[in-house]
């Protein structure tokens, strides 16, 4: 057994500060350090269908919560007639929701000019006594290794994807003192402010480069006459071809793996949305576009329409895979693909697919091979400035990571 730190203490969660607290979330509630602990099982008062309207008292559920906040824009929303008839689950600005059912883990600080918002059965709302137990330190300590692996291991004995309110109370939380637990979410805060304004830098960036899609991939670069077609108006030296006279489509060569069979290895196992494994034999070793075969992604734009892989590579079948001729440039012919409407080629609504013969009666738009060249190189441009803003914010993402693990553990300790 390790000896303990000078100035600390083994507890049931590992080593803390000597003058740290572990104790039950229940006692924290008999001694009012949380005055609220309630969850939105609504019983009979449960919303009907019927009765959600387009503005009103916000009701929100576990799949509103991105990245510690809450996304109105997922909320629906009931009159406020209707929702003062509830009883449970009625939240204030400042409170910790933590998605207990369903999607257990996620946990935001609801913050809101609405009097009150109203949440459904996947959320517990824990209320603090601010002079005593900080909210955004509970948020924090809720979103913690620490916390999540208590959770994890009792949802590990059951089939039931879910912590009731009555497990939750037996949960442990780590309590400094509260000057101490409102600086450790001071810094966590600060870390989520520079992963915030990374992330609306990434969504700038992205708009940015769906206009100059737009602009480019139908306009080009410099030109002055245009002609009309049925592809809209485009310069007079395009031309318009179906996507089979471009390209050879090497739908043949791809096969599955069973997930069985699969050996972790050094190259990539693609499908419809990127790498899905890595395996250690391939069937392509070329540039190639792959584009998903999932009508239903299509439309709604959720993950990439089209992509291009190169080098050696293994592919499934929920991706098509097209080989540009020589006279295309495949970072054209890719970004063409990812722009364009594919609702007339989609086939199928119970489970939509865009099949090998609707994607080679695609209409794709071509310039002369040096134009090509130049508009994939501006659009380039703009995804090199989108991958070295993801890579920061992967960065943010991972020293929040430590920080919790380091600052809500006593590990480090701050200042006050």
């Amino acid at each position: 057994m390790s000896e303990v730190r000078e100035g600390y203490k083994m507890t049931e969660l590992g080593e803390m500060p000597i003058e740290w607290e572990v104790t039950k979330i229940e006692e924290l509630i008999n001694s009012k350090f949380i005055t609220h602990h309630i969850d939105g099982n609504h019983g009979s008062l449960y919303p009907r269908s019927d009765e959600f309207i387009d503005a009103g008292v916000p009701y929100i559920s576990a799949n509103s919560i991105k990245n510690g906040r809450i996304d109105f824009n997922m909320a629906k929303y009931l009159s406020a007639a209707r929702a003062a008839k509830f009883k449970k689950g009625v939240a204030e600005d400042n409170d910790v929701l933590f998605a207990h059912n369903a999607t257990v883990g996620p946990v935001a600080l609801l913050k809101t000019k609405e009097d009150f918002v109203i949440l459904s059965t996947s959320l517990t709302l824990f209320r603090c006594e601010a002079d005593k137990l900080s909210s955004n330190y509970l948020m924090y300590y809720l979103m913690s290794p620490t916390f999540k692996h208590q959770y994890e291991k009792i949802m590990g004995q059951t089939t039931r994807n879910q912590v009731p309110i009555t497990i939750q109370k037996q949960l442990l939380c780590i309590l400094p003192d509260v000057r101490e637990q409102q600086k450790i979410a001071s810094i966590l805060s600060t870390v989520d402010k520079q992963i915030d304004e990374t992330e609306q830098l990434i969504v700038k960036t992205k708009e940015l480069k769906k206009g100059l899609m737009q602009q480019l991939l139908t306009k080009g670069i410099g030109h002055t006459e245009f002609k009309q077609t049925e592809l809209g108006e485009i310069p007079v030296e395009w031309e318009i071809f179906l996507l089979e006279e471009i390209v050879s489509v090497l739908d043949g060569m791809r096969k599955p793996i069973k997930k069985n069979d699969r050996l972790s290895g050094p190259i990539p196992y693609y499908g419809a949305t990127g790498i899905i494994d890595w395996v250690n034999d391939f069937i392509f070793d070329e540039p190639l576009i792959l584009v998903g075969e999932d009508g239903e992604n299509l439309r709604s734009r959720v993950l990439p329409m089209a992509f291009k892989i190169q080098g050696k590579a293994w592919v499934n079948n929920h991706a098509h895979v097209v080989k540009p001729n020589p006279n295309v440039n495949i970072d054209y012919l890719t970004y063409y693909l990812e722009s364009i409407n594919y609702e007339d080629y989609i086939t199928g609504s119970a489970q939509p697919k865009l099949n090998q013969a609707q994607l080679k009666r695609v209409k794709t738009l071509l310039p002369k091979l040096n134009e090509q060249q130049k508009i994939a190189s501006i659009l380039a441009t703009v995804d090199e400035q989108i991958g070295v803003c993801e890579q920061e914010k992967a960065k943010y993402e991972e020293l929040k990571k430590g920080l919790m693990q380091q600052l809500l553990t006593g590990q480090i300790r701050v200042k006050i």
